[in-house]
Order: structure tokens, then C-alpha cells, then sequence
């Protein structure tokens, strides 16, 4: 700052200061008078109570009011400096300030158009400035008024002394008392004017225009808003004062300052930078920063000014660089006392807009980086604010080096030098030195080898590659690493908040390799307790720390270093965080961090029990209810992370359910939580039900699925998929057993999930879910599935079918199918539909097969069932018969009962309606034989058959293929054949039970057919009850003794529906075997129904009984048998769990009795000499007491041709079989040659019998029958969790006949696994007996709609059956041939049905 050149002297003796206007006026009046009203109207707000009227106004010499003002400014003093003249400290009393005011007021009103009286009223305010109260009072309010009337009527033309005195007056007022401009002030007549005073161009005074530029700035500009700087920008002003920047060498650093400041004021509503350029402003400004190097001030607001230029102009900043900015730069540095911080500053805002070749150019400045270097090795704390921008920009040139420049990065060993700063430094250092470190990195190779895709590099990556080697050499990273273990007294949050922000930036420029050796056990530890004391001392920074930490867990790739997170208990303060955390973003953040480290313990540990016990299902809950209200919340995602990593544990998640966690998450499913909150509830329990059937009967009995199902019928259109998502699939969860499916039907399940499927029919992931839960929904009891799986819905589901291009989709469409597949009426409707075909189609789909794997096996075998039991007819062949509905599968209960059908909406009530649940319906059902009619009688006896023989008629059979082997638990071949029978006679039964065939419960019988190892097949067994001796087992002596028979009763009755019995059956089935509760129609299917049709011979009353076991009259077990010729085949058990009551080992006490019955029946017929057992295998524990009745006979139709009478007979026979089997391999492998022996396999025919057996599936039957009910199964389950159990194809047994699922351990084969196929010994002794070759399956007798019997053959000539399905139906009813044996097989009818093809021409789906 220049010296001041005051001095003091009296306006008097400058008498042209008052009479400025006169003297500057043009002389030949052409300046036009002040066009102003004579008495211009009063503002609403000014009040003239007080004042006198005012007198007519006289010659201005004679007025007393221009006299009084007159007089005060000669009285004033100004002060005079070189580069302006601003009024000195002049001051008067209040009174004088009012005598002042008035008059000036009066002066303005009486003479508006004489400009020396405006001149002289206007200029005598400013001069006493220091006098004006803090508040206004009521004469300057009309004084601010009466100027901007004056002002707002100026014009360009009037002279510089009015126009300047005005605006003194207005500027003056504005500073002392801002306010909102006047409706009054015309912004754009007020530019006009200002613009005339800042052009010298225009009136000539250079300091005129500077000094009203400065007032103008400090008063005016300054409390303006954006919108009225844009309109005086709009209107020139920007640029006349911008123009005054060119005079720099001529006005004062602190006038400077005030005109750059002005001019940045406009900048920041507008930048115009290319004006800049073009008036060579931005040149003045550096040859100002440079004159006036040591005037802080004004360097921050000139180098701020081309800051902004250059962020928000890219060219304006390539022109700047271009100017030789960095001459001037290093001459401004290099100047004694001089603040890099503003220059610094600028530099790196530039940069960062700036091309690449400018970093380039500050790298080969050497005077620049020499300067920096000593800047940054500064010893004073009081340049601490230099050192630590010169850090920043040096770390900026690193991180923007580029490969030019990384050769003088290295040379200068920049990074190294700043680590050396940052030591010294660390507040202000650390953070620029870690962005080095990460610009340098960023350029190197990743390990494998790729280069980064914004490198064009060319040759030179082996330089880099040198190049990263000596990097590494050097262990930067230990630097960070020793920034932070190293012990700090933080002395505020700030630092704490760097310390981990450098961390954080440390971590994403590291290499794995330097964050494996960073990462050792020491600095873990270390981190722990840094992590435990920072979040506890600095609150305010938690935030940041968790954050941090976050990244940091994120980025362990290492089992060592999880399992050292887990011992230091670092799970256990990550909680406490979460559970201290009160604000959202900090709950958030520590959120982020708490899923990350569940995900790390599950992923890697494959534990999270610890998270369980430190109270963390608690904390989130509690933290869900706090912030999840909130439809932004951030919680969410990391939420269901932890929540579903957690549950996906059974153990955790009986645990939850035990600690009482299940209540809570119910709560988290209202409609007052983000979408996002509920879903993960929803999906946790979900998770939790997964732990067992006694979860979901509980949630069942809650009504979840109410719940659930409002939800989806609510918001089906306008919710989060993945909410909907969840919904269906917990519903299918729930879904497990008859009894659940049926509480769906009741409230309208149906009719919601086809609307739900037809609005989001576009999003897969919604649409397979509500399919998935239809088809378990399908595979309820049979006799009520023919209520579920109308014709309608059979429709609606081929629709889908066929618009569908998601494999997910068409896999449940085909479990739909499937179910539908089990009803006759179903089954023909599919044929008509051409279901098969489409099938076949998107079968061949890879993609599709990739989506679902599922979709070949579930395809398959609908293609297959169909094809066995339904053929399609040409359009000009007529049906043979009409179809008799009556004899269909199921039977109706009653022939009259008509189901209703509600025409109502689904929210009033179900559409669909069941069976209701009285005893009148819940009979026993026998497939009763078809009545032969005359004709019938006729035509059997044409094809050979005697009609008045008991015919064993079939009306389904098929393969069935399980996933699982039930034994082994492995993926593998393992097929069945099944059998529908009707009218089975005891002799026929009996002769299927002595080939091998078995039943679990319900009308089906199965054969094994193979498996994929000959150790996993079951064999059947029986015990010869006339050599068994019960006193040859203590064991079995000791429950005889232990059993009180004087309290226990037993009766024997045929099977019937039994409530009581019904109820201990579901109580037996969810507590010993975790099975879903069964509906009464499907308990009949299991344990009522039969094949086999009663029947009395010789006194001896064959068919199913039930035997009710009651203990002091209380019904405590029940067995269920079939009495057949032969003896007694056991089928099913089940007891009371009761403590009192399972003491008497009602299993094995069951199956002493039972034989006891199979002698007391020899004695009437001496053929009844057997107990059978059914399925035994060694590999299976359950099974395994089956071996423990000797004598015993087994028979497997794979192994042998005929029962064999010990245990060591059947391991011979194993053993043997593998032995021939492996023979065989090696004769092919040597005949194929050398070059095929490492894929030498199974025989031909076991290579053709498995090859066709994998194309079966295992998602058969019903639940009724004990077959697998696929439809069941809940798989891809979200967020972590894990899939249903899969159901095993065994029958549901007590402990005596129990469920296959559990496998031995201790006894699986350790050699490779030997396929097996029963195929070929029922062959070889179907030849023996029959003296045939081959089976001519042509010659087999079909029944037509219950109406024509013809050969199979005929059908095939007659009806024109494709090549695929005859292939199929001659192949299926070959296995069945021999696997019946000759005797059932000349006895043999098989129902078909026939079908036009023109049918699916005429149907539609339904419309919902």
C-alpha cells in the first residue's frame, strides 16, 4: 500500500465541488433538463402527519432549505488519498442530522428538474455518513425514496456530476441500510446510468470511474441478489467494471481489490471467460498479482477469480496456461515473504481442467519444482498452510503424471519426499502424500498382467513393470501402515477423521500383495484396538471410521487374517457400534460395515453363530424400528445382508426362534416399513421356518399367510418386485403339506396368483415366484387337486407357457403340469393343449436348460406320462367312445356332489373351493375294476382275454427318476417303476409283492427299476414266521417283559378315517420326522386308501386294517397292514412321543405283534407264512433293524432273479454282480481298443437304460401317496438363505419302516460306484418261463375311453402315433411286461385315453 497523501481542507474553499454541475454542464444547453414530475407521488409508507405544507418554491439563492445545506457542506472535511477522496470522520448531533435530512427531502421535492439543487441535496448526506443512526428513521426512508425516483429516471445524457452525486447518495444508503430494492428502481434504467459513470471513455475522468467502481462494489454490489446481479451483467455492467482491471497500474491494492472482488461476484452467477481472453483481462490480472506479490488479500481474490474462470471454462484455462503462466508463476514464488497458498491454489484447480501437456510442463519448470521442494522442507510452522497446498499440488502432478512423466517422478523421488513431509506434518501432509502414492500405482500393470484400459502404452510396459518393482522395493505402504500403527496423542477429531481418510485412500492403491504384507497379525491387532478407542473418544468422526473400516474388512481376501478378526472379537465391537449409533448415517455406515464382516465370517469361517450370541439379531431389529420407518433409508440393503447371512445358519436360526426373535421380525412386515425392511423380514422368516415344520405350523397358525397374501393382492401392481418376491416365496415355504395348502385355497390363493402372474408377467422375478407356489399348491391331496386344476387354470398356465422366455418360468409352468399330469381329466387336457410339443422345444434351449436346470428332468417326465396314457387323434378320425368322466382319476366321493363355484372377486371370496372336511367324505377308496358291459365282454373275448377272470387293469404307469439317491445322498440315477392298478385283487396284489413291487401308502405301487450304485438299492424283505424266534433277541424278550398288557388293548379294523388317529399321525410326523402337517383328505390318500379291494376267502378277510394300540383306553399307536394271501405286509406306524408312553418302544413291540398275527392266521391257512418288511438297506440307519428278523428273506430285482434267504447270501450276490459287471467293462474296453479303455462304462443295455432314465425326473405323485412331491421343493431362496430340504422318495415310516433320508456315514462305498438295472434279469427270466425272445408289446390289450379294447398295435396303425411316442410307450411297457411277470401279464389291460388335436384350437387362456 502506497503512503497516504492526505491532507485536510474545507469545502468552502472548493466551491467547484458544490457547483460541479453548473461547471461541467455543456454551454450550449443541450443537456436536456431532469424530466422529472413536479410533485412526484408519495411511496404509501412515507407520512406527511408531521410535515408543513410545503411553500411555493422561490429562487434557489432565496430558498432557506438550499442555504442550510449549503452551509453543512461547507462546514465538512473530506480526505483526500492518491487515489480517491472519501469524507473524513465528520459527525453531528442528531438534531442537526434531522435539520440536514428535511431539508435535503425538501429541496429534492421543490426543485426536482434544477440539477444544482439536486447536486448539492444529494451530496450532503454522504459527507456525514459516520452520523446516521443504526436504524433509519422516517426522513432517510423518504430520502432513499426520492433518489431512486431521481435515479431511476436518469439518462445517459445528463451530466457525469449529477449522474455521480445521485448515485453517491444511493450507494451511501444501501451500505448503511441494505434493504430490498424499491418496486420503484428501474434495474435496468439504474445499468444504463452506472455504465455511463464506470466508461471514461464516455465523461472522460478515469478516477471518477474507479472510485464510483469501488463504491459501487463495496455498498451496492455486494448485497445483491443473484438474480439482480444477473440483470445489471445482462445490461453491461459486468463489463464496464471488468474494464476498470486494465487500469491496475493506476488505482490503489485496496481499491484493486474491491473491483476484482466486484467482478468475482459476477463471475460466480456467470462466467463470461471468453471476454477475459479477448480484452486481455486475465494478462492485466497477472501483471497485478506480480506488482502487488505481498498484498494477500488482493492475490486470493485475483487468483481466485482465474480459479473460477478455469473450473468452469476448459478453454478459457488452455489459453490462460498457454500465456507463459508459469514464468509469471515462478516469479511470484520466488519473491521474498510470499504466500504460495492463493498461486497454489489456482495451480491445482487449473490442472485439473487443464490438458495433460501443462503437468508435463510444470514437471520441466525446474525453478517451480525447486520451489515447491523447499517449500515442503520448510522447518516453521508458520508457513504450515504453504507447505501443505505445495504437498497438494505435488501430489496432484503425481497423481496426473501420466507415463511421460513417471521417469521424473522417480527421479526427483517425489513420493518419498513427501512421505519425509508428511512425518514432520502428518495433520496436513498425510492425505496428499497417499494421493501420490495412489496416482503412482494407478499407473502401474495389475498383477495379472493387463494393462489399465485407459493406457495406450504400447512398448512400454515393461518399463512400467521396472518400474512398479522399484516401487514396491521402496514399501511405500509401510509408510501408511506406520502412520497408523504407531501410537498418536489425536489431539481433535479432525486428525483422526485424515488418519483414517488416508487409510481408506492407502487401501484402494495398494497391490494384494502389499495389503497381505501390510496386513500381518500385529497391525490387525493393532487396528482392533485403534478401531475400540476412536470410536468410543471421537464420536463425532464415526462416521469416517466405519466407513474405513468397511473398505478395509471388504478388501481381506485371506482366511488367516478373518479367523485373527474373529479371535481379537472384533464382531463383538462392530455391534457395539451399531447398537450406540443414534443418527441414521452413522447407523448406516456402521450397517455397511457389520454386513460386510457377517459376510466375511460366512464366507469365509463358515460361522456366524458368534454374531447370534453377541446380541446382533437384538441390535438390528432395534435399529430397523429406529430408521427403517423411512422410505430413503439407507439401511436396507445391509440389513437384509446381515439379517439373511445369519438366518441362512440353522443353527442361528433356531436359535433366533428360541431367543423369541420371530415376534419381532413379524412386526418389521408392516406397512409402515420401507420396502426394503420388509422384504428382508420377510425373507428372514422365511429362513427361520427352514429350522423346522413345528416354525411353520406355528407361523401357519398365525395366519402369516393372510398377511403375506394381502400384501401381494394390495400392492400386486405397484410394489417392489422383490417384495412381492418375497412374499411368494415364504408363502411356498409354507407351503409344505396338504393341511397349509388347503388354508390357501380357503382365502383366494389361487385367484391372486394368477393376477399377479398376468400384471408381472414381464418381470421373471416375479413371475416364477407366484408359479412356484402354484404348482406346490397343485400337489395337494388328489381327490381335491381335481378342484384346484380346472381347465381353466391348465389354460391360463399353458399361456404362460408358451409367451414365456425365461427358463425359470417354463421350469414351474412344467411342475404344474406335472401335478396336473396325475388326474386322468388333466392329463388329456395337456395332449389336447399340444403341451408336449412345446415342452420338447424349450427343452432344447440351452439357455433356458442354463436357467433351469430342473426344466429337462420335470419336462421329461410330463412328456412321459402324457405319452403313456394319452394319444392325440387326427382331426378326420372320430374318437373311439366317448369318454366316461365317471371312472377318472380321482373319483369323485360322492356322485352327487356339485362343487360351487363363486362367481364373486377373489377378495370376497376363493373362486376354487374344496372338499369340505366331514367324515361323510373322508371314506377309504379301492380303484374299483370297470364294469364290463356286453360289448366289452366281446371284444376281450375276441383278443384272447376271459372276461369273467379277474383282469389286472392298469390305468397308469411310469418312470419315475429321483435327484438324490435316498440312501447316499448323492446325485444319481435311481428310477421306479409305477402303477395305478384298478380292481386289485388280494392274489394279484400278492403276486406284485413276491416280483419285487412294494407300496408305501396310498393306491401306487413301485418296483426299482435301477440305481446308479448296486450298494444304495433297497431289497425287499420278509420274515419266515414259522422259524422266527422272538427269545432269540434279548432285546426283543426285554419290550415283551417291559410292555404293561394288562393296561393295553389292541384292535384290528379295516382302514378308515380316524380323527384321533389323524391327529397323533400330524403329531408324530412334525416332531420325530420334521414333516408338514397333512390334511385329512391327504392322510387318506396315505394311510386309507388302498390298492388292493377287500375280499374274503376261506374265512379270511383280506385287505388294509388298521391296528389301534390304547393304553389305559387312550389311543397311543397305530400300524397300518395289507392281509394278502401270503401273510402280512407292513406298511406304516406311528405312536405318541410322549415320555410315558415311548418308554415301551411301540416300534419294535408293533412288529412282534404283527408276526404274532401272521400265525394266528397260518393256523387258518397255512399259506399265510410270511411278515414283510419292505425297503432294508445296510447304508441306511434307519433301515438297517429290518436286518435284525431272522430268518429273513431279500429280493432286489436289479441284483437277483428270485428271493435269497441271509445276509451273507445278499452281499455274495452283490458282490458277484459287481464282479460280472466290471468283466463286462473290460471285454468292451478291449474290443474297443486301447484308446477307449479310460472310457470303458456299463454295459450296452445299462448304458441304454440309464441313458433313458436320466431323462426321467423325480417330481412324481402326490403327497397322499408318499411319492416326492417336487412342487413342494422352495429353491433359489434370496439374500443368502438356503433351499428347502429336499423331499427323499421313501415312504413315511416309523421308527420300524422309517424315512430313508438318513444315510450311514461310516458305510459308503469308498470305490467307484457300479450302476444297476433290474431290466435285464426280468428278461432273461421272462424267456425262461415264456420259452419268448423278445415281448411283442404289440400284442398287449388297451381300453379306449373305457369303451373299445384293441391291441396295442392297432393303435398304433389305426391312429397314426408318432414315432417319439410309440418309441417311448413300447419301451416303457416292455420294463412293464417283464416286470410283472407272465402270470399278471396275461391278465393285462392298460387304459388309454384319446383326444382330438383340434381341441387347443379352440381354447383360451383364462382371462383372470
Amino acid at each position: 500500500m502506497g503512503q497516504s497523501l492526505a491532507r485536510r481542507r474545507s469545502i468552502s474553499q472548493q466551491p467547484e465541488v458544490v457547483v460541479d454541475t453548473a461547471v461541467s454542464a455543456k454551454a450550449d444547453g443541450a443537456t436536456p433538463p431532469l424530466q422529472l414530475p413536479r410533485d412526484p407521488p408519495k411511496p404509501d409508507d412515507m407520512s406527511t402527519d408531521n410535515q408543513s405544507p410545503l411553500p411555493s418554491p422561490l429562487p434557489l439563492e432565496q430558498d432557506s432549505d438550499f442555504a442550510l445545506i449549503s452551509k453543512f457542506v461547507r462546514e465538512a472535511v473530506i480526505e483526500e488519498t492518491e487515489d480517491t477522496d472519501s469524507p473524513a470522520h465528520n459527525t453531528i448531533d442528531s438534531e442537526q442530522l434531522l435539520q440536514l435530512l428535511t431539508a435535503a427531502n425538501r429541496v429534492l421535492e421543490k426543485y426536482p428538474t434544477n440539477e444544482q439543487a439536486v447536486v448539492l441535496a444529494c451530496q450532503a448526506l454522504p459527507l456525514y455518513r459516520d452520523s446516521l443512526p443504526e436504524y433509519p428513521p422516517e426522513e432517510v426512508k423518504v430520502l432513499q425514496k426520492n433518489a431512486f425516483a431521481i435515479s431511476s429516471r436518469l439518462d445517459v445524457s445528463h451530466s457525469l456530476s449529477l449522474v455521480k452525486s445521485i448515485l453517491g447518495l444511493t450507494i451511501t444508503l444501501w451500505g448503511h441500510y441494505p434493504r430490498e430494492l424499491p418496486a420503484s428502481c428501474d434495474m435496468e434504467q439504474l445499468a444504463n446510468v452506472v455504465n455511463k459513470v464506470l466508461d471514461p471513455t464516455v465523461h472522460g475522468d478515469r478516477q471518477v470511474a474507479i472510485r464510483i467502481g469501488r463504491d459501487f462494489v463495496t455498498y451496492f454490489v455486494r448485497v445483491l441478489s443473484n438474480e439482480q446481479l444477473g440483470k445489471l451483467q445482462e445490461k453491461g455492467v459486468y463489463d464496464k467494471l471488468k474494464s476498470l482491471i486494465s487500469f491496475y497500474e493506476e488505482i490503489a491494492p485496496e481499491t484493486l481489490l474491491q473491483i476484482v472482488a466486484g467482478v468475482g461476484m459476477f463471475a460466480e452467477v456467470k462466467p463470461l471467460s471468453q471476454s477475459f481472453i479477448e480484452e486481455d483481462i486475465h494478462l492485466s490480472l497477472l501483471f497485478a498479482a506480480q506488482k502487488y506479490y505481498l498484498h494477500l488479500p488482493l492475490q486470493q481474490v485475483i487468483w481466485k477469480l482465474l480459479s473460477l474462470h478455469s473450473q468452469r471454462d476448459p478453454l478459457f484455462a488452455k489459453q490462460l496456461l498457454s500465456a507463459d503462466i508459469l514464468s509469471v508463476v515462478v516469479h511470484v514464488m520466488k519473491q521474498e515473504g510470499y504466500h504460495l497458498t492463493p498461486l497454489l491454489r489456482f495451480l491445482t484447480v487449473s490442472c485439473h481442467v487443464a490438458p495433460n501437456p501443462f503437468v508435463q510442463q510444470c514437471f520441466e519448470k525446474e525453478e517451480l519444482i525447486q520451489v515447491l521442494l523447499e517449500t515442503i522442507r520448510a522447518e516453521s510452522s508458520s508457513k504450515l498452510e504453504d507447505i501443505a497446498n505445495a504437498c497438494d499440488f505435488l501430489a496432484f502432478l503425481c497423481s496426473k503424471c501420466g507415463t511421460t512423466s513417471l521417469d521424473r517422478v522417480f527421479e526427483l523421488k517425489l513420493v518419498s519426499k513427501l512421505e519425509d513431509c508428511a512425518r514432520k506434518w502428518p495433520d496436513a501432509c498425510v492425505l496428499p502424500c497417499c494421493i501420490a502414492i495412489e496416482g503412482i500405482v494407478n499407473l502401474f500393470p495389475p498383477d495379472q498382467g493387463a494393462l489399465p484400459k485407459f493406457l495406450n502404452l504400447g512398448g512400454s510396459n515393461l518399463s512400467l513393470m521396472k518400474r512398479k518393482e522399484e516401487f514396491c522395493e521402496e514399501k511405500h505402504h509401510l509408510f501408511v501402515k506406520e502412520m497408523l500403527s504407531t501410537p498418536t496423542v489425536y489431539v481433535n477429531g479432525t486428525l483422526v477423521d485424515l488418519m483414517y481418510l488416508t487409510f481408506q485412500k492407502l487401501l484402494r492403491s495398494c497391490t494384494q500383495d502389499a495389503l497381505v504384507a501390510m496386513c500381518d497379525r500385529e497391525f490387525l491387532e493393532f487396528f482392533v484396538i485403534a478401531f475400540i478407542r476412536d470410536t468410543i473418544t471421537f464420536p463425532g468422526q464415526v462416521n469416517r471410521i466405519a466407513f474405513t473400516s468397511h473398505y478395509f474388512v471388504f478388501q481381506l481376501k485371506r482366511k488367516e487374517a478373518v479367523e485373527v478378526l474373529k479371535e481379537l472379537n472384533f464382531h463383538t465391537a462392530v455391534v457395539e457400534l451399531v447398537s450406540s449409533s443414534e443418527s441414521h448415517d452413522v447407523a448406516a455406515s456402521a450397517m455397511a460395515l457389520l454386513g460386510c464382516l457377517v459376510g466375511k465370517y460366512y464366507d469365509h469361517l463358515k460361522d456366524v453363530k458368534c454374531f447370534a450370541e453377541s446380541s446382533t439379531p437384538k441390535v438390528l431389529i432395534e435399529k430397523a424400528k429406529m430408521f427403517g420407518k423411512s422410505q430413503r433409508s439407507h439401511l436396507g440393503d445391509d440389513f437384509s445382508r446381515i439379517l439373511l447371512n445369519l438366518t441362512a445358519d440353522k443353527e442361528v436360526s433356531k436359535k433366533l426362534y428360541s431367543d423369541g426373535y420371530l415376534e419381532d421380525l413379524l412386526e418389521l412386515v408392516k406397512d409402515d416399513y420401507a420396502p426394503v425392511i420388509r422384504r428382508s423380514a420377510i425373507h428372514a422368516v422365511g429362513n427361520i421356518a427352514l429350522g423346522g415344520q413345528s416354525v411353520k405350523q406355528l407361523l401357519l397358525e398365525r395366519k402369516l399367510y393372510e398377511t403375506l397374501l394381502h400384501i401381494v393382492r394390495d400392492k400386486l401392481e405397484t410394489a417392489d418386485p422383490y417384495l412381492l418376491s418375497a412374499c411368494c416365496r415364504v408363502l411356498h415355504i409354507l407351503a409344505s403339506g396338504d393341511w397349509a395348502k388347503r388354508k390357501y385355497v380357503d382365502c383366494g390363493c389361487i385367484e391372486i396368483l394368477l393376477r399377479l402372474i398376468k400384471v408381472r408377467k414381464d418381470n421373471p422375478e416375479v413371475c416364477w415366484r407366484p408359479l412356484g407356489l402354484l404348482s406346490s399348491i397343485s400337489f395337494m391331496a388328489v381327490v381335491n387337486r381335481r378342484y384346484i386344476l380346472t381347465r381353466e387354470i391348465i389354460d391360463a398356465v399353458a399361456g404362460i407357457l408358451k409367451e414365456s422366455t425365461n427358463g425359470k418360468v417354463i421350469s414351474y409352468t412344467t411342475l404344474v403340469f406335472l401335478a396336473s399330469g396325475e388326474l386322468d381329466e388333466g392329463s388329456t387336457r395337456l395332449r389336447e393343449l399340444s403341451i408336449g410339443e412345446t415342452l420338447a422345444k424349450a427343452m432344447e434351449n440351452p439357455e433356458y436348460k442354463k436357467q433351469s436346470p430342473d426344466l429337462v428332468r420335470w419336462g421329461t417326465h410330463v412328456i412321459e406320462k402324457q405319452n403313456l396314457y394319452t394319444i392325440s387323434l387326427p382331426s378326420h378320425v372320430s374318437i373311439p367312445g366317448p369318454s366316461s368322466p365317471a371312472h377318472d382319476w380321482p373319483p369323485l366321493p360322492d356322485p352327487g356332489i356339485a362343487m360351487e363355484v363363486s362367481p364373486q372377486s377373489p377378495a370376497k371370496a376363493p373362486r376354487w373351493k374344496l372338499l369340505p372336511l366331514e367324515d361323510a367324505y373322508l371314506k377309504p377308496h379301492f380303484p374299483v375294476a370297470l364294469e364290463l358291459t356286453g360289448t366289452a365282454k366281446e371284444q376281450l373275448a375276441k383278443l384272447g382275454l376271459n372276461p369273467n377272470e379277474p383282469l389286472f387293469r392298469i390305468g397308469r404307469v411310469y418312470g419315475s427318476t429321483y435327484g438324490l439317491c435316498s440312501n447316499c445322498d448323492k446325485e444319481g440315477t435311481s428310477e421306479e417303476l409305477v402303477i395305478r392298478s384298478q380292481g386289485m385283487t388280494p392274489l394279484q396284489y400278492q403276486t406284485l409283492i413276491d416280483r419285487g413291487w412294494y407300496r408305501r401308502g396310498g393306491v401306487k405301487m413301485f418296483r426299482l427299476k435301477c440305481n446308479h450304485n448296486v450298494r444304495c438299492c433297497d431289497w425287499e424283505t420278509r420274515v419266515s414266521v414259522k422259524d422266527f424266534d422272538h427269545r432269540s433277541h434279548k432285546s426283543y424278550k426285554k419290550v415283551l417283559r417291559r410292555m404293561p398288557t394288562e393296561r393295553l388293548t389292541v384292535e384290528t379294523k379295516l382302514a378308515h378315517f380316524n380323527r384321533e388317529a389323524y391327529d397323533l399321525y400330524n403329531e408324530y410326523h412334525i416332531e420325530k420326522h420334521d414333516k408338514p402337517r397333512k390334511s385329512e383328505y391327504s392322510y387318506c390318500e396315505h394311510i386309507v386308501n388302498s390298492p388292493m379291494v377287500p375280499q374274503t376267502v376261506d374265512g379270511i378277510e383280506y385287505g388294509t386294517y388298521h391296528q389301534l394300540y390304547r393304553l389305559d383306553g387312550k389311543l397311543v399307536a397305530i400300524g397300518t397292514i395289507d392281509v394278502v394271501p401270503k401273510g402280512i405286509i407292513s406298511i406304516y406306524m406311528w405312536y405318541t412321543l410322549a415320555p410315558e408312553v415311548a418308554k415301551f418302544s411301540f416300534g419294535v413291540y408293533s412288529t412282534l405283534k404283527e408276526i404274532e398275527f401272521v400265525c394266528e392266521l397260518s393256523k387258518r391257512n397255512p399259506n399265510m407264512q410270511y411278515y414283510y418288511l419292505q425297503g432294508w438297506n445296510g447304508n441306511n440307519k434307519k433301515l438297517a433293524y429290518k436286518a435284525n428278523y431272522s430268518p429273513e428273506d431279500f429280493y432286489c430285482p436289479c441284483i437277483v432273479q428270485d428271493w435269497v434267504g441271509s445276509l451273507e447270501k445278499v452281499d455274495q450276490a452283490r458282490e458277484e454282480y459287481i464282479s460280472r459287471k466290471r468283466d463286462k467293462e473290460r471285454e468292451k474296453a478291449a474290443v474297443a481298443g486301447s484308446s477307449s479303455q479310460a472310457e470303458a462304462g456299463p454295459s450296452a443295455d445299462s448304458q441304454a437304460n440309464t441313458g433313458q432314465s436320466e431323462q426321467s425326473t423325480s417330481a412324481t405323485a402326490t403327497a397322499g401317496d408318499g411319492s416326492r412331491t417336487a412342487g413342494s421343493s422352495t429353491d433359489d431362496v434370496d439374500g443368502g438363505g438356503r433351499s428347502e430340504e429336499r423331499r427323499k422318495a421313501v415312504p413315511e415310516q416309523s421308527d420300524k419302516s422309517a424315512d430313508n433320508s438318513s444315510k450311514s456315514e461310516d458305510e459308503k462305498p469308498a470305490e467307484s460306484a457300479v450302476a444297476c438295472e433290474a431290466f435285464p434279469h426280468d428278461l432273461e427270466r421272462y424267456r425262461g418261463l415264456t420259452g419268448e425272445s423278445e415281448v411283442d408289446v404289440g400284442r398287449l390289450v388297451v381300453c379306449l375311453n373305457y369303451h373299445e379294447y384293441m391291441r396295442l398295435g392297432e393303435v398304433f396303425e389305426r391312429f397314426g402315433i408318432g414315432d417319439e411316442q410309440r418309441k417311448q410307450m413300447e419301451q416303457r411297457y416292455t420294463e412293464l411286461v417283464v416286470a410283472l411277470g407272465p402270470e399278471l401279464a396275461s391278465q393285462l389291460v392298460i387304459d388309454l385315453k384319446a383326444c382330438s388335436s383340434l381341441a387347443a384350437s379352440s381354447s383360451e387362456p383364462m382371462q383372470v
